[in-house]
């Protein structure tokens, strides 16, 4: 399994969640592929040892019912022996891969739990990146909205002010018609 992934961004910046859950899922099921490896040599321990176990009840319940001799006792007994050590060892055995594969599980699921965090981390700075700037972009673009619109309105004044003097152009035309309307017809 891989150490460090590297994600596609995604279009409003962080990384791409999609591949994020299933680098996740790929780090759990890796995880739950270990465990499941981990519990079937604890399976095959455990069948070891039960079928040892027996044949050490075999040996035990055969010596119990016969009388041996001094010879036949010896050699019992140190096959009895023999097969206790086995037994022993493999439950040293069975402890240790026990003991090993729980420390491993633990190393693998703080390690993936230490990875996202760092991405999540990565991912939330981005973000807040993103949003300053957006933020700035909106600061520009009122201030520029409000440039526009006080420039707006100065050109309303200006063109009610030229509307007022056409007005008046027109009133003072209309009556200046009307005076050399009436010159003229005064000299007629």
């Amino acid at each position: 399994m891989e150490k460090e992934q590297m994600f596609k961004t995604a279009l409003m910046g962080g990384f791409d969640k999609e591949e994020v859950l299933l680098y996740i899922q790929q780090l759990v099921n890796h995880f739950d592929e270990e465990q499941e490896k981990k519990e079937n040599e604890l399976a095959g321990l455990r069948a070891r040892l039960e079928q040892e176990q027996k044949q050490a009840d075999e040996l035990r319940e055969r010596c119990e019912k016969q009388v041996l001799s001094v010879k036949e006792a010896e050699e019992y007994k140190r096959q009895y022996d023999s097969i206790s050590e086995i037994l022993l060892r493999l439950k040293e055995e069975k402890d240790q891969i026990l003991q090993k594969a729980v420390s491993e599980a633990g190393e693998l699921r703080l390690a993936a739990e230490a990875e996202c965090q760092k991405m999540l981390e990565e991912t939330r700075r981005q973000q807040e990146q993103e949003i300053k700037r957006y933020q700035n972009e909106l600061k520009s673009l009122k201030a520029e909205t409000v440039s526009v619109l006080r420039q707006l309105a100065g050109w309303k004044k200006s063109v009610d002010q030229i509307f007022s003097q056409g007005k008046s152009l027109i009133k003072l035309t209309e009556s200046l018609s009307i005076q050399a309307d009436e010159i003229h017809e005064e000299t007629l």
